[in-house]
């Protein structure tokens, strides 16, 4: 069970330990404490209170990210407890299941993550009961899950639901653009469509009717940015520089469309002539006696 330790020592790394409500920063501020002293015995038993008040206010970034921390610090304690730490998470998955569906989720979604990184898992069941109800996860912010989730600076695509937090995890790019699409986020249908497509020049058609779809929107210099990193090597420069100028034009107001014209800079910058510079140096052989 060394991989679940792994697992939730990097789901934790990437949750900081922030005070996102005025009534959990005292304990907080004592769980940062503890750990200066290096007291994990001490960390755990306020993570339990931490836990049992964010069970009272229905605080669910407060509730697993000392679920979390405090399964993390007993397996540090006593690594031959991660097996009863993986089965503490199952419970409590199951404990919630029929009766508070978004935390349900989340606990599986967790579930899904570490189960995928087991020989013997069943990520697949976990993740499909993560994803169980797209529109109930959209109807929730991922902001109200902080410390768990860092809210990022593109989630505005999103609306900043937590359905798009948990279904990129799971990897249903699918399944979440086929909800975005049903309510009319194209945006967000766009970037999810774009993120199931492969990045191999076979992909090309299938970025093509994507761009064509979503040509309107900004977002689709994104599409545009994949699609030249599928052309390969193998593409003529001119039908490259082509492409570009045309990208350039179409999605100018693009915050990440400067890349291409970064490759468009690099693929009209002046080049040395290699065979010329390897006749320069046979004559300088020459010359100086050396052949």
């Amino acid at each position: 069970m060394k991989k679940l330790f792994i697992i939730l020592s990097i789901i934790f790394l990437l949750l900081p330990i922030t005070m996102t409500a005025q009534s959990f920063d005292a304990l907080w501020q004592q769980v940062n404490q503890a750990e200066q002293k290096d007291l994990p015995k001490t960390q755990i038993s306020l993570l339990k209170k931490i836990e049992q008040k964010g069970q009272k206010e229905k605080a669910y970034g407060q509730i697993l990210a000392a679920s979390l921390l405090a399964s993390r610090l007993q397996t540090e304690i006593a690594p031959d407890s991660a097996e009863v730490e993986l089965k503490r998470l199952k419970a409590k998955a199951k404990m919630v299941e029929g009766k508070d569906e978004v935390l349900s989720a989340i606990y599986n979604c967790i579930l899904g993550v570490i189960s995928r990184n087991d020989d013997d898992g069943n990520a697949d069941d976990y993740f499909k009961k993560a994803l169980a109800n797209p529109s109930l996860l959209a109807s929730q912010k991922a902001a109200d899950f902080k410390p768990l989730i860092v809210v990022g600076k593109d989630d505005n695509i999103f609306k900043g639901d937590l359905l798009h937090v948990i279904g990129m995890q799971v990897g249903n790019y699918d399944k979440l653009y086929s909800y975005y699409k049903s309510v009319g986020n194209r945006e967000a249908a766009c970037y999810t469509a774009l993120m199931g497509i492969k990045n191999e020049k076979e992909s090309i058609p299938k970025l093509d009717s994507l761009m064509q779809e979503y040509s309107d929107l900004p977002i689709c210099g994104e599409v545009a940015l994949k699609r030249y990193a599928c052309m390969g090597e193998d593409t003529p420069v001119e039908e490259k520089i082509a492409y570009i100028d045309n990208a350039l034009v179409r999605w100018a107001s693009w915050n990440r469309i400067v890349a291409l014209r970064n490759a468009r800079e690099e693929l009209t910058r002046p080049m040395f002539d290699v065979s010329l510079i390897s006749v320069m140096l046979v004559r300088r052989r020459r010359i100086i006696g050396l052949s």
